[in-house]
Protein backbone atom coordinates (compact mmCIF):
# COMPACT_ATOMS: atom_id res chain seq x y z
CA UNK A 1 0.00 0.00 0.00
CA UNK A 2 2.78 2.56 0.80
CA UNK A 3 3.55 3.13 -2.98
CA UNK A 4 0.02 4.21 -3.08
CA UNK A 5 0.06 7.13 -0.16
CA UNK A 6 1.05 10.63 -1.11
CA UNK A 7 1.69 11.45 2.51
CA UNK A 8 0.67 10.48 6.47
CA UNK A 9 -0.90 12.21 9.44
CA UNK A 10 0.65 10.96 12.05
CA UNK A 11 -0.68 11.56 15.63
CA UNK A 12 1.67 11.20 18.33
CA UNK A 13 -0.32 12.01 22.15
CA UNK A 14 2.99 11.32 24.35
CA UNK A 15 6.90 10.08 24.36
CA UNK A 16 7.07 8.06 27.27
CA UNK A 17 5.98 4.72 26.46
CA UNK A 18 4.24 4.03 30.46
CA UNK A 19 1.83 6.92 29.60
CA UNK A 20 0.06 5.61 27.08
CA UNK A 21 0.05 2.09 28.43
CA UNK A 22 -1.56 3.33 31.26
CA UNK A 23 -4.28 5.50 30.39
CA UNK A 24 -5.05 3.21 26.71
CA UNK A 25 -3.36 -0.16 27.62
CA UNK A 26 -1.17 -0.23 24.72
CA UNK A 27 2.33 1.92 25.15
CA UNK A 28 3.77 3.93 21.99
CA UNK A 29 6.17 1.76 20.29
CA UNK A 30 4.64 -0.01 17.91
CA UNK A 31 3.58 4.16 16.70
CA UNK A 32 7.02 5.54 17.02
CA UNK A 33 8.91 2.25 15.19
CA UNK A 34 6.05 2.50 11.93
CA UNK A 35 6.88 6.47 11.89
CA UNK A 36 10.86 5.56 11.51
CA UNK A 37 9.33 3.18 8.86
CA UNK A 38 7.36 5.31 6.94
CA UNK A 39 9.93 8.10 7.12
CA UNK A 40 12.36 5.68 6.12
CA UNK A 41 10.61 4.94 2.86
CA UNK A 42 10.64 8.72 2.17
CA UNK A 43 7.01 9.27 2.63
CA UNK A 44 5.73 12.82 3.03
CA UNK A 45 5.23 13.04 7.17
CA UNK A 46 3.24 15.39 9.02
CA UNK A 47 3.32 14.78 12.83
CA UNK A 48 -0.05 15.85 14.91
CA UNK A 49 0.32 16.53 18.38
CA UNK A 50 -3.27 16.76 20.10
CA UNK A 51 -2.25 18.97 23.11
CA UNK A 52 -3.67 18.25 26.37
CA UNK A 53 -3.40 20.29 29.42
CA UNK A 54 -1.68 17.90 32.48
CA UNK A 55 -0.86 15.40 30.24
CA UNK A 56 1.48 15.64 27.48
CA UNK A 57 2.25 19.68 27.46
CA UNK A 58 5.10 19.52 29.27
CA UNK A 59 8.41 21.07 28.23
CA UNK A 60 9.62 17.56 29.25
CA UNK A 61 7.11 15.84 26.76
CA UNK A 62 7.81 18.69 23.83
CA UNK A 63 11.05 18.50 23.75
CA UNK A 64 10.77 14.58 23.48
CA UNK A 65 8.76 14.51 20.61
CA UNK A 66 11.16 17.47 19.36
CA UNK A 67 13.80 14.87 19.29
CA UNK A 68 11.92 12.29 17.83
CA UNK A 69 10.91 14.03 15.00
CA UNK A 70 14.19 15.78 13.85
CA UNK A 71 15.36 12.18 13.65
CA UNK A 72 12.20 11.77 10.71
CA UNK A 73 14.14 13.12 7.78
CA UNK A 74 10.59 13.48 5.52
CA UNK A 75 8.99 15.31 8.18
CA UNK A 76 7.62 18.06 6.67
CA UNK A 77 6.18 19.72 9.50
CA UNK A 78 5.00 19.34 13.37
CA UNK A 79 1.40 19.99 13.97
CA UNK A 80 -0.25 21.28 17.22
CA UNK A 81 -4.19 20.40 17.73
CA UNK A 82 -5.47 22.29 20.52
CA UNK A 83 -8.45 20.41 22.03
CA UNK A 84 -11.78 22.00 21.91
CA UNK A 85 -15.24 20.85 23.05
CA UNK A 86 -17.04 19.90 20.00
CA UNK A 87 -17.63 16.45 21.30
CA UNK A 88 -18.82 17.48 24.52
CA UNK A 89 -22.56 17.95 22.43
CA UNK A 90 -21.81 14.26 21.21
CA UNK A 91 -21.61 13.20 24.29
CA UNK A 92 -24.58 15.02 26.21
CA UNK A 93 -26.56 13.71 23.09
CA UNK A 94 -25.81 11.05 23.98
CA UNK A 95 -26.64 10.52 27.22
CA UNK A 96 -23.37 9.63 28.20
CA UNK A 97 -20.78 11.85 30.48
CA UNK A 98 -17.78 13.26 28.36
CA UNK A 99 -14.49 11.42 29.89
CA UNK A 100 -12.47 14.84 29.27
CA UNK A 101 -14.99 17.12 30.50
CA UNK A 102 -12.72 18.61 33.62
CA UNK A 103 -9.58 18.93 31.16
CA UNK A 104 -9.19 22.80 30.21
CA UNK A 105 -8.68 24.28 26.56
CA UNK A 106 -4.94 24.81 26.41
CA UNK A 107 -4.42 28.64 25.92
CA UNK A 108 -3.33 30.31 22.88
CA UNK A 109 -0.14 31.72 24.55
CA UNK A 110 0.84 28.68 25.92
CA UNK A 111 0.09 27.14 22.43
CA UNK A 112 2.74 30.05 20.79
CA UNK A 113 5.25 29.34 23.66
CA UNK A 114 5.06 25.33 22.68
CA UNK A 115 5.42 26.07 19.21
CA UNK A 116 8.49 28.55 19.85
CA UNK A 117 9.88 25.72 22.02
CA UNK A 118 9.14 23.05 18.41
CA UNK A 119 10.88 25.85 16.02
CA UNK A 120 14.00 26.32 18.40
CA UNK A 121 14.84 22.52 17.16
CA UNK A 122 14.73 23.63 13.78
CA UNK A 123 11.28 21.73 12.72
CA UNK A 124 8.25 23.30 10.65
CA UNK A 125 5.68 23.88 13.31
CA UNK A 126 1.96 25.10 13.32
CA UNK A 127 -1.27 25.27 15.15
CA UNK A 128 -4.44 23.95 13.45
CA UNK A 129 -7.75 24.69 14.42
Amino acid sequence: MLPYVDFFLWDIKHMNPEIPKKLIGVSNELILSNARCVSGRNIPLYIRVPVIPGYNDSEENIRATCEFARGLFSLVELQLLPGHNLGRSLYASLGRTCPIADIPLISDSVLQGIKRLVESYGLKCSIEA
